[in-house]
């Protein structure tokens, strides 16, 4: 009781174990050929990052200049404006003594 198989089913057997093993390889090939482009991706992206990162640490810097010539400019009107306070400050209290002493009778020690 052996079963023959029929030449046509040996045919058809064949070509699909070919066409398997066809797909198979064309699988290999497509999943390597979609790694390589994975990995020249993440090369392009690196690239970019490091050029938008240098573009961005010459901007920050940049602004740090700017800043920094500001506090400066800053620094400089603000201890003019001190100077203007206090001196009105002492001119005030020049001006409060001189009016107790004459109020007082008192004349201004020299």
């Amino acid at each position: 009781m052996s079963e023959e198989i029929h030449p046509h089913n040996k045919y058809y057997q064949k070509f699909t174990e070919n066409k398997i093993e066809r797909e198979v390889a064309q699988n290999k090939d497509l999943e390597s050929q979609i790694e390589s482009l994975k990995k020249d991706i993440k090369k392009l992206e690196n690239k970019i990052n490091n050029s938008d990162n240098n573009k961005l640490v010459e901007n920050i810097h940049k602004l740090d200049l700017r800043l920094h010539s500001v506090e400066v400019t800053q620094g400089g009107q603000e201890k003019k404006w001190n100077m203007f306070v206090n001196f009105g400050i002492q001119l005030i209290w020049v001006i409060m003594a001189a009016y107790l002493l004459f109020k007082l009778g008192l004349e201004a020690p020299l």
